[in-house]
Order: C-alpha cells, then sequence, then structure tokens
C-alpha cells in the first residue's frame, strides 16, 4: 500500500505528516521539538557502546530485523521502519499477550487436596489384590492413591549395578509441554535457523548443543546483549556470568570458547544487523525516517512511541541502545506466530538423547538441579552389594512400630522416618560454579533447601510462562526384561511374604498373581505383563494420560528425590478431556489421540479453577503409587530419581477394559491387546469364583453387541459367509483398518482384496457392492452361549468354594449380570467350515 495515501469507503486518506524520534518513536509534531528531544535521548546513551559499534566491521550486508520469516528477505531494508505501526486506514492491531507476562497462579493457591495414604499392616501387606479390593472404594475416588509399606526391603541396590546399568535417553522440552512452538524462545529460535539457512548455514539438523542439551538461543541472545554485546562480553571476560544465566553447570575455559563459538557463529550476524539499525535510525535522525513516513493513529501520545511500548504498559523509553535492541526483538517475537510441521518439535519429545549409566546420569543429574536450585541436596547413591542382599530380612522404619495398624484417612501424613534414603545437604559449593561472592555475601547463613512447593512452582512456571528453554532427559520405558530390574527377578513365591522384594509386591510378580486376569496372556508386554524402568532428572516429566486398556498400574521409587503424582478419578475423566480440548482446540484437530501421546500438560490450578476434581501426593522411596483405571494421572521428578511400574488388572477392571475399547474405537487407536480375546480365555479356563463373578456379564455383553452387529450386517444385503478359526492367545487377531478394532469374534472383507474391517465397518470398506462382501466367522454363537451356560452354572453351584479373597472381592463391588432388556437375536450358521466364498449367506 502507498505510504501516502489510501483510499476506504470512496474517501482519499493522506498520512500526517509526523516528526518522530530515532530511539524511542515518540511522535512530535514540530521539528524543533524533535530535535530537543532527541537530544535528551541521546544523553541516555552509552558513549562506549557507540565507540565499539565505530570500530565493528560488519562485513555482512545487513538483513531484516523482523523476525517473521515472512519479513526475513533483504528487500525488507528498503522499507521504512515505522512500517511496524498501523495504518491510519486500518483500526490498530489488538496487541498480542507476551506469553512472557503470562505468570501462573502461585501453587500455594491452588488448594489441591492430597490423594489418600494408606499403611497396612504386615499382615495386610502380604495379600496385594485382597488389599488394594479393600481400599479401591475410597482410593478410586482420587484416581491415585499412595501406599507406604510396613518395612523397607532392600531392592535396587542388589539388583541394578549403577556402574553397568545402561540405557538411553529421551528428550524433554518442558516448556513446550502447554505452549508448544508458540513460545519466545521458540518463535526466535525458529527463525534464527531461518536466517541462518539463508546464509547458507544449515543448524536444523545439527543444533547446537551444551552440556547434551540444545542451546537456548533466545535466552544466550538476551544475556550477551544485556551486558553491551558480543564485543563488550568478549572484552571484559565475563563469558562465565552468561553462562551462568543458562545455567550451564560446566565453566571451564574449554566450554566458555564453545559457548562463545557458539554465539559469534550463529548470533553476532543478528546483534551486529540489530545494533546497526539501532544506531542508523539515533545519527540519521529525521532523515533515516523519512519526512513522509505512515502516520499512526491519534491516540499515540507524546513519548508513547512503539519503542516506549514494547516492553510493557508501565515501561519507559529505552536508556540504551542494547535496550531498545531487546525491546525490538522481543516484540517482533510476541507477535510472531511459527509453527513447525515437525511433529516430534511440537511435543517437545524427540530421540536426541544420549546413553547414560545410573551413576554418569547422577552426576549430570546433580548439575543440573544444582543450577536451578543452589542448595538443592543430593541422594548418595546406594552401593551396589549382589551378594547376600536378597535374602536379608527387610529394614523396619523407626516409627513404623507405633503405625502398624492400617490408615485409610486421605489426609492423613506419613509417619515413616525416612532419614536413611533422604539425601544429606551437600557440604561444598565449589561444584555450582556460580560468580564470585563479596565478604559480605559469605558472611550471610546458607540459604535452605528448596521446598517442594518451590521445586512445584518452579515447574509449572516453566510451562505457563514458556519464557526460557528448559531441556531435561528422561531414562523412560526401559525394558527391564533386556536391562535389568531394581526388583529380583526370581520365580513367583509360593506363599505370600511380607516384604516386597520378594513377595507379590516385587513388580515382576505383580501382573501375574493369582487373581489378576493378566497372568492368561501368554506372551510377554514390556510396561504391562513385565515392568519397566523409569531414571529421571529434576523437571523429568510424565504428561496427563490414562494406562492402556484403562489398566490399574503400580509404581514404585527405588531410589533418589521424591517425585510429585496428579490425579483425576474416572468419573471425571470426559470433564477433563473438554477442558484440555478447550485450551489446545488445533492440536486436538490435528491430533485426536493427543491424550494418549503423553506430551500435554496443564496446571492443577487450571483443572481445578475448571471445576475438575484433581488430586496430588508427593511420593517419597521406598513407596508406592497406586493408579486406578481411566484415571488420568501425571507428575514429575524432584530430582535424580530410579523408580519401576507395571500394570496390573484384577477382575473388577473387565467393564473399564470394555470401555476402553469403545473409546479407542472412536479415535481410532488400537489396545495393547483384544479384550474379546482375553475374555474368551478367561472364560474357557478354571476360573475362580471371583474372577467368574465378573467374567459373565462381561461375556454376555460381548454376545449381545455381535450378535446385534451380526443381525446389522445380514440386512445390509446378502453377502458370503465363512467359518473360521479364533485366534489363539498370543496371536494378533485381523485389525479394522478404519477403527485399530481387534476382529477376534468376526471380520468383513470383500472378494476386491481390500483391507479387512469390523463388522461396525462393512458399509465402509470399499466401492463394492455389499452383497461382495465376506463375513468371517472366528466365534460360533453356540460355542459362546456353552461358555455363558458353564460360567452360570459354576456360579450358581451351592458347593462352590468360597474363599476370603472371593467374599472380599464380590462382598464389595458385585458386578451386574443385567443385559438389555430386549430380545436378544439369533442367527443360524452352517455348522461346517465353507473355505471358499462360493456360499452365500
Amino acid at each position: 500500500m502507498d505510504s501516502a495515501a489510501s483510499n476506504k469507503g470512496g474517501r482519499t486518506l493522506r498520512a500526517r505528516t509526523n516528526a518522530w524520534c530515532p530511539l524511542c518513536f515518540a511522535s512530535f509534531s514540530h521539528q524543533n521539538d524533535l530535535e530537543h528531544h532527541v537530544a535528551a535521548c541521546l544523553w541516555f546513551m552509552d558513549a562506549s557502546t557507540r565507540k565499539k559499534k565505530a570500530k565493528t566491521d560488519i562485513t555482512q550486508a545487513p538483513i531484516s530485523l523482523s523476525l517473521d520469516p515472512s519479513k526475513s528477505s533483504p528487500s525488507a531494508l528498503s522499507s521504512s521502519p515505522t512500517k511496524l505501526h498501523a495504518s491510519p486506514t486500518t483500526p490498530p492491531k489488538q496487541k498480542r499477550q507476551s506469553p512472557m507476562k503470562q505468570q501462573p497462579e502461585p501453587v500455594e493457591n491452588w488448594n489441591v487436596p492430597e490423594c489418600p495414604v494408606f499403611r497396612p499392616t504386615p499382615e495386610e501387606f502380604s495379600q496385594p489384590l485382597v488389599y488394594i479390593s479393600k481400599i479401591r472404594q475410597e482410593a478410586e475416588r482420587y484416581g491415585i492413591c499412595r501406599i507406604i509399606p510396613p518395612s523397607l526391603a532392600p531392592t535396587i541396590q542388589s539388583c541394578v549395578d549403577p556402574d553397568t546399568f545402561t540405557f538411553r535417553t529421551k528428550v524433554q522440552n518442558v516448556h513446550q509441554f502447554k505452549n508448544r512452538n508458540n513460545g519466545p524462545s521458540e518463535v526466535f529460535s525458529s527463525s534464527i535457523c531461518i536466517l541462518l539457512a539463508k546464509r547458507g548455514i544449515n543448524i536444523i539438523d545439527d543444533y547446537p548443543q551444551m552440556e547434551g542439551r540444545d542451546l537456548d538461543l533466545y535466552n544466550l541472545f538476551l544475556s550477551v546483549v544485556r551486558r553491551g554485546g558480543y564485543m563488550a562480553v568478549t572484552e571484559h571476560g565475563i563469558w562465565g556470568s552468561v553462562a551462568h544465566d543458562l545455567r550451564l553447570s560446566d565453566s571451564s575455559r574449554e566450554s566458555l570458547i564453545k559457548l562463545q563459538t557458539c554465539y559469534h557463529q550463529f548470533l553476532h550476524f543478528y546483534e551486529a544487523s540489530l545494533r546497526e539499525k539501532v544506531v542508523q535510525h539515533t545519527f540519521m535522525g529525521q532523515a533515516a525516517l523519512g519526512g513522509e513516513a505512515e502516520g499512526v493513529e491519534g491516540e499515540r501520545k507524546r513519548g508513547r512511541g512503539m519503542m516506549g511500548t514494547m516492553g510493557g504498559d508501565h515501561e519507559g523509553p529505552p536508556q540504551t541502545i542494547e535496550d531498545a535492541m531487546i525491546r525490538y526483538m522481543k516484540h517482533e517475537v510476541n507477535n510472531t506466530n511459527f509453527v513447525t510441521d515437525d511433529e516430534a518439535d511440537e511435543f517437545g519429545f524427540y530421540d536426541g538423547g544420549k546413553e547414560y549409566t545410573v551413576n554418569s546420569f547422577k552426576r549430570m543429574a546433580d548439575a543440573f538441579a544444582s543450577k536451578w536450585f543452589p542448595t538443592m541436596p543430593t541422594t548418595p547413591l546406594y552401593t551396589y552389594a549382589p551378594s547376600g542382599s536378597q535374602g536379608e530380612a527387610p529394614s523396619t522404619p523407626p516409627s513404623s512400630s507405633s503405625s502398624a495398624t492400617t490408615s485409610t484417612s486421605p489426609l492423613s501424613t506419613p509417619t515413616h522416618n525416612y532419614s536413611s534414603v533422604l539425601p544429606s545437604p551437600p557440604t561444598s559449593t565449589s561444584l555450582y560454579n556460580t560468580p564470585t561472592l563479596s565478604p559480605l555475601d559469605l558472611s550471610l547463613p546458607p540459604s535452605p533447601s528448596p521446598s517442594p512447593t518451590s521445586i512445584e512452582s518452579e515447574f509449572w512456571r516453566i510451562i505457563e510462562a514458556s519464557e526460557e528453554s528448559v531441556q531435561v532427559q528422561y531414562g523412560s520405558d526401559i525394558d527391564v526384561t533386556k536391562h535389568g530390574s531394581g526388583f529380583p527377578m526370581t520365580p513367583a513365591p509360593s506363599s505370600s511374604s511380607v516384604s516386597p522384594s520378594n513377595s507379590n509386591w516385587n513388580l515382576n510378580h505383580f501382573p501375574r498373581m493369582e487373581g489378576s486376569v493378566l497372568r492368561t496372556i501368554p506372551a510377554s508386554i514390556v510396561g504391562v505383563t513385565s515392568p519397566m524402568m523409569y531414571v529421571g532428572m529434576l523437571f523429568s516429566s510424565f504428561c496427563w494420560h490414562t494406562e492402556d486398556n484403562y489398566l490399574y498400574s503400580i509404581n514404585y521409587l527405588h531410589h533418589g528425590a521424591n517425585k510429585m503424582w496428579y490425579g483425576i478419578p474416572a468419573s471425571a475423566s470426559e470433564q477433563f478431556e473438554e477442558v484440555m480440548k478447550r485450551s489446545m482446540p488445533q492440536l486436538f484437530e490435528r491430533h485426536p489421540d493427543l491424550l494418549h501421546m503423553l506430551v500435554t500438560m496443564i496446571s492443577p490450578g487450571t483443572l481445578k479453577a475448571n471445576g475438575v476434581p484433581v488430586c496430588r501426593t508427593l511420593q517419597h522411596p521406598g513407596e508406592f503409587v497406586i493408579t486406578f483405571p481411566q484415571a488420568y494421572h501425571a507428575g514429575f521428578s524432584h530430582g535424580f530419581t530410579v523408580g519401576e511400574a507395571v500394570n496390573f488388572a484384577p477382575a473388577d477392571w473387565l467393564p473399564f477394559g470394555a470401555q476402553s475399547i469403545e473409546h479407542y474405537r472412536n479415535i481410532p487407536r488400537s489396545g495393547v491387546f483384544s479384550h474379546e480375546q482375553l475374555v474368551m480365555m478367561l472364560a474357557s479356563s478354571s476360573l475362580a469364583p471371583e474372577i467368574a463373578a465378573w467374567v459373565l456379564p462381561e461375556l454376555m455383553r460381548i454376545k449381545y453387541e455381535e450378535t446385534r452387529e451380526r443381525m446389522e450386517f445380514t440386512d445390509l444385503g446378502t453377502g458370503y459367509l465363512k467359518i473360521g478359526a479364533a485366534p489363539t492367545m498370543g496371536t494378533d487377531p485381523p485389525q479394522c483398518k478404519i477403527c485399530e478394532y481387534d476382529c477376534y469374534l468376526s471380520s468383513v472383507s470383500c472378494i476386491c482384496g481390500a483391507h479387512v474391517v469390523c463388522l461396525r465397518h462393512a458399509k465402509d470398506l470399499c466401492t463394492c457392492p455389499m452383497s461382495m462382501r465376506t463375513l468371517t466367522l472366528h466365534v460360533h454363537m453356540p460355542h459362546l452361549d456353552k461358555t455363558i451356560d458353564r460360567i452360570r452354572s459354576h456360579l450358581s453351584t451351592p458347593n462352590t468354594p468360597t474363599t476370603t479373597t472371593t467374599t472380599t472381592l464380590i462382598d464389595s463391588h458385585p458386578p451386574s449380570t443385567q443385559i438389555p432388556s430386549s430380545p436378544i437375536p439369533s442367527l443360524a450358521y452352517p455348522s461346517s467350515p465353507m473355505s471358499t466364498p462360493n456360499h452365500r449367506a
């Protein structure tokens, strides 16, 4: 658009002739006023900075100052800098609130309630599933609970050698858990990458790193410019202070040289161009801005120009060139929306970690934590003792004798003395690499260790504000069958014991203990039927999610710092999902299964403000955390941690398993195993009464749904019928191409060779006529009827033995055996197999 005139509504509007201050962009009507104001502004400028700038040899042609990729072409140099202002013919843009100014509410104000904390007696602890069933009615109202065992047993120190146990980490960008790539750090870094690419430098595939983490270019630029720029920082030798601003633990000469080199290669060109532009405006004055520049709306008052408002409504004009540079850059960043197509970067997770041992990871994690919290105590690493430890009796906490009775109060607090596992304060601050303190500072008393609340506040500040790049590494989903477990990997004991190291509380035994329906699955499913290890550091996180197939999970913290947990009950899962979708509508539109990717965080304060019931708990080493079916949960580590987790499924899980499959079909997403296949395998085995009481109604529901869908298929038109064999457990059933449902009972195909689908999506298989479809029956209805009758007869037999477990499980939550009152339709199918589609149904 022409800068002098524009047309709107048939009228020609001419811009007013205004005089502009080249430093703060204040507007003046007379040239004399401008000259006096510029003289006053120049008085605030640092003379030494101007001298250094005069000596700077800028060999590259100046580039656009805008970080918006669409404005980064060299041709933009010829445009007036006042094009940042709105045209008089269009209403001014409403300034987007900078994410840097969005500070979350203090966690103290959230008033998030604690989840239930239970202390079983040794007798109760000897029967895990019975005890979990006993506390279930109270605990599932919160979604999670914490269990403090009556004794502490040696576990990881006898099983995992910290010097030989190796694993590869994943990288987590904590600041992207909510704001993705809209934060200032992401916008700046992404735009710098584009500008470098135009200069022939590609850093996307080989991004600069320091101490195993991506270099935070945004805060590096701010730190250097605030200290006078590259030349001033180099001349005064204060790169160590820059490293301290970036929380780098290594301040050696080699590390500082690397930091200086990275800045010179990737950011100095932008600093030089930005400085030249600001200085050029300062000395060329009105001539540089143009006498006929585009005007601004009349509401811009004297002394409140663009530079005066970039830093905030309450900030005055910039007092130095560096201040003007920072305000200009932040203004561009806060008004740029940069969206990446890289899914891994968008979600803040990628497999760019390194291989560590437990020992080397701990050193890295402790160094990282000390930069955030210099007084953070560190936990001494355990001593590996492979011999003579597994058979030792468990150690009893000093206070356990006074708390031997069960406490089911939801708000009770632990009374165990965990001094043996809690970290001890550091004895030296020489590892912190902090700037030298003055004698006055050294005389001050030492600062207290950071409280859990202060760590929690900092974690959510990073996520909500997203004003700096915070990258951590997480050794997650470590397969114990390949790497080793923190519990003894010995056969399950024949008799129960009170020690978690040699009883069913050993997570290697938990999924397949008596009473768990997962013991029917013959194959090993990592994380489901065999545990996974988790080695974390400060801010290592597991984002909001439910367990696969809505299973239970049990989590044990072997060693290290504490771990924060948040939970939401199954009854509020839909409410939680609605709040998440309202918070991130675009992401959910692109990824309907976003909540199953474990990549999204939203604060408990936000959830509570939206009416979602949420609770929290702080897990200490030696404690268990149970998550209940369909309960969303999330959390993060307060420092170096070593944990282990696995799924399990008492019989009361079966209705939740059915709900999970229905939910997955709508996304679509496949389960970790076929629910119908598991139920049929259970029904075909010798069932204990407590399990049969839950299997029967689930089997009746499956029969009703399958019969209805088979009837609907036959109503669509004449098709082919094929009798097939049911897949055996451990063999994957055919999967629906549309909803990824495991077609264990039946499947539909076409003679054209299209993919297999379920009965529900038979019409969507292909464009062929319905008469060309083939229905393959993997399970006969007569077989299903006989199985139901057998289980019903088994439960109605008066002489059926009833154990204590049976009484506890059935009496507390008896399952319903009712099915819909409408009659169940029946179909007569040929009893002989038909191997070819030459017979019509």
